[in-house]
This record gives structure tokens, C-alpha cells and sequence, in this order.
């Protein structure tokens, strides 16, 4: 049944109300504003709020106003006798007001608007309903896709969204899932990207020219992507703005959620590939410290504190074509003329892999290889 609340410091005209009103709806009273609030602390599950304008302590613009901010889905009424034009504007403009009518209002017009606003509530909610389960299917079909496509860019995103909510739970900031959401798409541009150029950038191998500038274009991407389905755009702007140094932010650009977001992702990216070179967090912070103005400092200094062991990491036998980068050699790799080929501790790279490869093709390789293995 629609649930409506009703607020008037008035206990006859409550009454009265409730009589005609009570077998239509589920109604709840109150007497004050501060009573309303209580009762909506308890139960918010209400689909419309009506109340009066003048009441002791809190008027009706001030308490619409603020169930506007607590419950902004409940659909808001103003019912006085105060019909003046100050009081109409306060109540539109700062209380979000679905509707305003004038005490004493006939009931036909009172119930027309009741159920005119339950209306609203229910297409709002299949509206909702709608986009959240549009949005839902899109990510987790961008997800799928990219994680089959380019497993690399996969792997690494789960990677930053770690980190992000590392950085997010330090900083305490609220309504993270704009940023979460977008470390998790970071990499969605790279699903063109051919992935041994991917593979090259994160490991620290030299591009080319032309593999650069491909590389670099992959945020421009995803954020065209990104732009084209309903409530990604501030998703899309972050991501498309993730390799940006904070030197070109305007200052106190860390007022701007958006901005903020950037930047946390941009650090969150960097920090992921000196993690992956040094294997200390410090010594990762501690390279990024020394390029000026490319990140905002209060944010990178958050991930000294981040713990490695955050890191998974298991010891596999693998053959030479399950090998990957940043696998780690616990051996000596050895053709099978006994030669050794990459030695023990060495941390897996496209070079060593075409050096491997070859070997084995033309050779042949001593397997399985003992290696130990990131987890994500």
C-alpha cells in the first residue's frame, strides 16, 4: 500500500484528515517537524511526505528541505494557510515541492494531488529500476569483454580498484562508488589496444613512437565509451582525465569530486606499475615523489602506509607457454642442452618471453619452470 506522512502541529485538523484518508493509504502522522524526522530516522519507506508551513521549531520549507537531502526519493507536498508568494518560491525552490496547496484545500483536489504524487513516486522507482539494471548489464558486460579481450588490462584494473579503495577508506571520503566504479573501468580504452604494447608499458620496456602515442589515447577511449551510457559521464570524465599530471589542475582542484577522482586514479595507476617494479610501496611512493607536480601529494602520501602483503602471491610450476610478465623465476630457465637461459629471480618480461620462446621452438626448454605468481 503507498505510505504517506503526514506533518501539521495542528492535532484537529491530523484527525480530520486521517478519518477521510486512513482507509485509502497507509498514513503516519506528526506534530512538528523534529517528530517527522524521528519517525523517517526509523522507517524512511515512505513514497510522500505532506506538511504544513508554519509549525513551532521548524517550519515546512526547512523540514522539506532537509527530507530532501536525507530521502530525496520521497515526493514532497506543502499544504498552508500561509499562501503568500515568498512563501510559495522558499517552498519550490528549497524544498524540491511536487506541489503546493492552499488550507483550506477541498479533499478532491487533497487526494488528487496525494495520488498524482504517488504516481510520480512509481514512475521514478521503474525509472530507477531501469537504470540501474541497464547500467548494471553494461559494466558487467564492458568487464567480461575487456577481461577476454585484454586479461592483462583486466588484471591490472582489479589491481587499481584495490588501491583506490586503499586510498578512499585513508582519506574518508563518502559516496565512493563513482570512484570505485571508475578504477574498475580504467582500462576499458585498452580493449582496442593490442596487448603487446600493453604489456610493453607496464613492464617497462621502451615504446616506440607510434606505440606511445597509441598507448597514451587509450583514457580518450574509454572515456568515449563510457560517455555513451546513462550515469557514466562523471565516470567517463575521471577516467578520461587519468594520466593528467596534478600540475595542470587549477588550484584547490580537490574541491571538485571529479578532479579528486582523477587524480586518485591517476596515482593509483602509477602506484600499481613501480609496485610491480619494486615490490615496496615505500620505494614505489618514493619514485613517484621525486617527479614534481606530477601528483597531489596529500593523496600519495596515503599509499606509504599500504601494505604489501595486500598482494597475493603463490608458487606454480608452469610450462614455458603459460608464462606471463611479472611472474618471478624461483630457477634457472634452461634449454635442453642445459644452458641457462634467464636466471633465477628474474621477473618475467616480453623481452624474456620472446627470448624463452624462441629457445623452446628452436631447442627446446627445461619444464615445468618453478615461478612465483601475482594473485589479484
Amino acid at each position: 500500500m503507498n505510505r504517506l506522512l503526514l506533518v501539521d502541529d495542528e492535532k484537529s485538523i491530523l484527525l480530520a484528515l486521517k478519518r477521510q484518508l486512513k482507509k485509502k493509504l497507509d498514513l503516519t502522522t506528526a506534530q512538528s517537524g523534529l517528530e517527522a524526522l524521528e519517525i523517517l530516522e526509523k522507517d524512511s519507506n515512505f513514497d510522500v511526505i505532506i506538511s504544513d508551513m508554519r509549525m513551532p521549531g521548524m517550519n515546512g520549507v526547512q523540514l522539506l528541505e532537509t527530507v530532501g537531502k536525507k530521502y530525496p526519493d520521497i515526493i514532497k507536498i506543502m499544504l498552508t494557510g500561509n499562501a503568500d508568494l515568498t512563501t510559495a518560491s522558499d517552498a519550490v525552490n528549497r524544498g524540491d515541492i511536487f506541489r503546493f496547496l492552499t488550507k483550506p484545500c477541498p479533499m478532491n483536489i487533497l487526494t488528487k494531488a496525494i495520488y498524482d504524487a504517488f504516481e510520480l513516486r512509481r514512475l521514478r522507482n521503474s525509472e530507477k529500476e531501469l537504470l540501474e539494471k541497464t547500467l548494471k548489464g553494461s559494466i558487467e558486460l564492458l568487464l567480461e569483454l575487456l577481461s577476454i579481450v585484454n586479461p592483462v588490462a583486466f588484471n591490472r584494473s582489479q589491481r587499481i580498484k584495490k588501491y583506490v579503495s586503499f586510498i578512499l577508506d585513508d582519506l574518508q571520503i563518502q559516496n565512493k562508488w563513482e570512484f570505485e566504479l571508475a578504477s574498475s573501468l580504467s582500462q576499458i580504452g585498452n580493449v582496442i589496444i593490442p596487448k603487446e604494447i600493453l604489456l610493453k608499458a607496464i613492464s617497462h620496456e621502451k615504446l616506440t613512437d607510434d606505440e606511445e602515442k597509441l598507448f597514451s589515447e587509450f583514457p580518450n577511449l574509454g572515456k568515449k565509451l563510457l560517455m555513451k551510457i546513462p550515469r557514466l559521464r562523471g565516470i567517463s570524465f575521471i577516467i578520461g582525465n587519468q594520466l593528467k599530471p596534478f600540475k595542470d589542475y587549477p588550484e584547490n582542484s580537490g574541491s571538485n569530486r571529479l578532479n579528486l577522482g582523477a587524480q586518485i586514479l591517476k596515482i593509483a595507476s602509477d602506484f600499481d606499475y613501480y609496485l610491480l617494479e619494486t615490490n615496496s610501496s615505500i620505494k614505489a611512493v618514493d619514485k613517484m615523489k621525486k617527479q614534481d607536480g606530477e601528483y597531489n601529494p596529500s593523496i600519495l602520501s596515503t599509499l606509504y602506509s599500504f601494505k604489501n602483503s595486500s598482494i597475493n602471491k603463490v608458487v606454480k610450476l608452469v610450462n614455458s607457454d603459460e608464462l606471463d610478465i611479472y611472474m618471478t623465476t624461483l630457477q634457472d630457465i634452461k634449454s635442453k642442452t642445459g644452458m641457462v637461459i634467464i636466471p633465477n629471480g628474474h621477473q618475467i618480461t616480453t623481452n624474456s618471453l620472446n627470448i624463452i620462446r624462441s629457445f623452446r621452438d628452436k631447442i627446446g626448454v627445461e619444464e615445468p619452470i618453478k615461478v612465483q605468481v601475482i594473485i589479484d
